[in-house]
């Protein structure tokens, strides 16, 4: 029960956000939803958009992005009730201004072992409007790699401060996200969870680093050291990777269309395709979270500009030759 209590600020968002921003950390302006008034009086405050999301959900499921009163007549009518948790308990709050981006990594005994900052292409609250959704990692001479890294750092060692008297959790392994407003250099936190991150993350580390994230995180857990090769003893400031420090690497997600599959495209002839893996489905009528892809690819490219125009191509490539009945 104490272990639990130490996790539940890296699951409850409001727990999260309430904890982080009375230690200074910048997080949008939120509230807890109690009942739609909760919604109306948020709104009144502070304006449109706003952003509406279970506080214990994940994928971006019953997420929506409530840019005027139309939308937000469309929310009440929903009147959604039940999550991956159970009941939903909403929070709104802020729709933050900025691209988004996600560090990920390892920490073990109340260490950070492994850290990196990637960038995502399209978002995942956009997937119902996208046809794709992808990420790759920052070079390590990008300065900005840095700010997201020390923003998340900073982040993990708050929360992990929620239970210290108790029961912390010291050994797990991460997926915080951010926003970055370029425009006045701000970070402001989007949610972080002591999990590996979803969709190609673990891949993409495991190929960068020889690092497999979920295995290590099993591995600490049960007071067995991860024996990763991968992850460094040193401060994570001073990791190098084995080869090509420019060398980056992303995933990206192919959304399916509305239908019957008949072949999908072979990405893999093309040699900055390191791996592609597909749905054993088939028929599509809809799209239940945004990692719900019809293929999962993890692309690799010199630097982050080869990777961008790698996963774009890609992308393309892989819309044009899939076919559908």
């Amino acid at each position: 029960q104490r272990r639990v209590h130490g996790a539940i600020v890296f699951r409850d968002k409001v727990t999260m956000k309430e904890h982080l921003s009375s230690h200074g950390l910048s997080v949008p302006k939120f509230r807890r939803v109690t009942s739609y008034l909760s919604i109306f009086e948020h709104i009144k405050e502070n304006g449109y958009p706003v952003v509406c999301k279970p506080t214990c959900g994940m994928g971006s499921i019953n997420t929506s992005i409530v840019k005027n009163e139309e939308d937000l007549k469309k929310l009440i009518s929903n009147k959604i009730s039940t999550g991956v948790d159970g009941p939903i308990d909403l929070e709104v709050e802020n729709f933050a201004k900025g691209e988004m981006y996600h560090c990920d990594g390892l920490v073990y005994q109340n260490q950070i072992k492994l850290i990196w900052a990637s960038k995502y292409i399209n978002t995942c609250v956009g997937y119902l409007e996208s046809n794709f959704l992808g990420s790759y990692t920052l070079q390590q001479d990008n300065p900005l790699a840095k700010k997201l890294i020390d923003f998340a750092v900073k982040t993990l060692e708050c929360l992990n401060k929620y239970d210290e008297e108790g029961c912390p959790v010291l050994s797990y392994s991460f997926h915080v996200e951010v926003f970055y407003d370029s425009s006045n250099s701000s970070i402001t936190l989007c949610e972080a969870a002591c999990r590996t991150g979803g969709a190609g993350v673990s891949d993409v580390m495991r190929y960068l680093f020889n690092v497999d994230l979920n295995k290590a995180c099993v591995q600490s857990q049960c007071d067995d050291k991860p024996n990763s090769e991968g992850i460094p003893s040193l401060d994570y400031h001073s990791q190098k990777r084995a080869e090509n420090t420019q060398e980056c690497a992303g995933w990206l997600l192919m959304y399916p269309k509305v239908g019957t599959v008949k072949s999908i495209a072979n990405c893999e002839k093309f040699e900055f395709v390191y791996s592609q893996s597909n749905s054993s489905r088939r028929e599509f009528t809809h799209m239940a979270h945004c990692t719900d892809c019809l293929s999962q690819l993890i692309i690799t490219g010199k630097n982050e500009e080869d990777v961008i125009k790698n996963i774009q191509d890609t992308a393309l490539f892989f819309s044009e030759n899939t076919v559908y009945n």
